[in-house]
């Protein structure tokens, strides 16, 4: 390992990205120290996949399939890697059967770990994307309640609404503002008449 790192190692400071989602892919990296954070951009938000350390692959699908990079590798800790072009790599796997096992094993195992994150990322994403799409809301056709406290919409009204613009259907319209709710974003009223809206605390920021 200490061989291959003299002739293909390069050291990336704690912080600083090895590379960044939709970046050219054109190398993998095997991280001979270190840890590394992959995540993706959900929105404005970083959201962690998972990290990896000693002896595992980062980069791996984008050098494999020449798709531009699906995530962002950023170093977590003062990190040694050993870096492999696409040439490289391929003639490893053709002429080495332990390396290609490993790597094999490692696509399997990673592939694993992703599928399990990614509905999660998506959900977040969605959950983002409405919240956005509620202030929009709010600002346009939203109005006060009685006591001035909330902003708030017809929830009926947002929910048909909904249904075009994301092409959902109701049950899946439901559950992602409840899971806004449940997150402290909104909440849900009801009038005089049992009719429900959803509100936004207009005091929230000012409350100690």
């Amino acid at each position: 390992m200490s061989e291959l790192f003299k002739h293909y190692g390069m050291r990336i400071k704690k912080g600083d990205y090895i590379f960044k989602e939709g970046d050219p892919a054109d190398s993998l990296y095997l991280i001979h120290r270190g840890r590394v954070q992959i995540s993706k951009d959900i929105g404005d938000a970083d959201e962690k996949i998972l990290v990896l350390g000693e002896g595992q692959f980062i980069g791996e699908m984008a050098i494999i399939n020449a798709m531009p990079r699906s995530a962002n590798a950023i170093a977590i800790e003062d990190c040694e890697l050993i870096r492999m072009d696409r040439n490289y790599f391929e003639n490893s796997v053709y002429t080495n059967r332990q390396f290609a096992m490993n790597v094999i094993q490692f696509l399997s195992d990673r592939l694993r770990i992703t599928t399990e994150a990614i509905p999660v990322l998506k959900d977040r994403q969605r959950s983002y994307r409405f919240m956005v799409e509620i202030l929009n809301e709010m600002l346009i056709s939203g109005k006060k309640d009685r006591s001035g406290r909330y902003c708030v919409l017809d929830l009926d009204n947002i929910i048909d609404r909904f249904e075009k613009k994301f092409s959902m259907s109701t049950d899946g319209i439901i559950s992602v503002i409840d899971r806004l709710s449940k997150m402290g974003k909104i909440k849900f009223k009801n009038d005089r008449n049992d009719k429900t809206w959803i509100a936004l605390d207009l005091l929230k920021d000012e409350e100690p």
